[in-house]
């Protein structure tokens, strides 16, 4: 290839100068979807139904069509898969499992890699999504959006784009949308947002935050809520047996005015530093000896990593 100009615009000229055979032949795919032939990607997932029946897909949005129609199914990728122009993968109905299998999906569009919605129930595992919007702006160019439904992930590292010198979010939580986070790492904030009459959720059990978490609420009830009640929406986004760490593993007091603007009936609260979410592992039993403290005698768990 000969690129004339800036890259994404203007012209651009291939050349193949090398002998080449131009046949006509049926493509006979390998486990990870490969013609045995020509080398191609002739499938780029697999659908494991819920009977254990299997069935090959050429595009994931024909896949999670197939998946979103069979409950219990899980999708694998075979493949790392570069979204065409600003596609995006929408999910809006359907209980399964997305196998990314250590691949990656990149994406260009403002709506996100993957959009989940309505009633869709998915779990993401194991790999990456990217978005490289390249018009990325401070509403659009994440890399997931859960606008209602339920997103549990699981091992994803996800990133979104970003705009001049500000990341765009790894997710983005509204509507009302449920998300769980078992394992991962996140470029762009976790973002929730939430009113008095649409009530979105964030369960973290362990991650990396590498920009932090941020949570936008506005009450339009005539119910007047207390700050203290706010603050323990936030709490609860850090799952029990699980502490919020910064960047030199102290605690994060959520409820640290620092953290905070308030105004009226609006709440926001936005730690863009780098954090942890860390799971205590409890393998160790200690005698309590200081009566001050505890009731002398009685054991309490520690943490093997962080000796808490």
């Amino acid at each position: 290839w000969q690129v004339t100009s800036e890259a994404g615009s203007g012209e651009a000229l291939f050349t193949y100068e090398a002998k080449s055979v131009v046949k006509q032949h049926a493509h006979t795919a390998n486990e990870n979807g490969k013609c045995t032939t020509c080398d191609m990607q002739v499938y780029v997932a697999v659908l494991t139904k819920a009977d254990g029946t299997t069935e090959k897909v050429s595009t994931l949005e024909e896949g999670l069509t197939a998946a979103a129609a069979n409950e219990g199914s899980t999708l694998k990728l075979l493949c790392d898969v570069d979204l065409r122009g600003e596609l995006y993968l929408r999910v809006n109905s359907g209980k399964f499992t997305f196998e990314l299998a250590g691949f990656s999906i990149t994406g260009k569009s403002q709506y996100g890699v993957i959009w989940v919605s309505n009633t869709a129930d998915i779990t993401i595992r194991n790999g990456k999504l990217i978005n490289i919007c390249k018009d990325a702006t401070q509403d659009g160019g994440h890399a997931i959006i859960v606008y209602g439904g339920k997103l549990t992930l699981d091992g994803v590292d996800l990133t979104g784009s970003s705009y001049g010198d500000a990341q765009c979010y790894s997710v983005e939580v509204s509507g009302g949308g449920k998300l769980t986070v078992l394992s991962g790492s996140f470029t762009g904030a976790i973002a929730v947002t939430m009113t008095s009459e649409t009530e979105s959720t964030l369960k973290i059990i362990s991650a990396t935050l590498n920009n932090g978490i941020q949570f936008e609420y506005v009450n339009f009830s005539s119910t007047v809520i207390t700050n203290d009640e706010v603050y323990e929406i936030v709490k609860s986004f850090i799952a029990d047996g699980s502490v919020l760490l910064d960047a030199n593993g102290k605690a994060i007091d959520i409820t640290d005015s620092a953290y905070w603007k308030i105004s009226g009936r609006q709440y926001a609260f936005e730690y863009t530093g780098a954090a942890t979410v860390h799971a205590h592992n409890v393998s160790e039993w200690i005698i309590d000896t200081l009566p001050a403290l505890f009731r002398e005698g009685l054991r309490h768990g520690v943490c093997s990593e962080c000796r808490e």
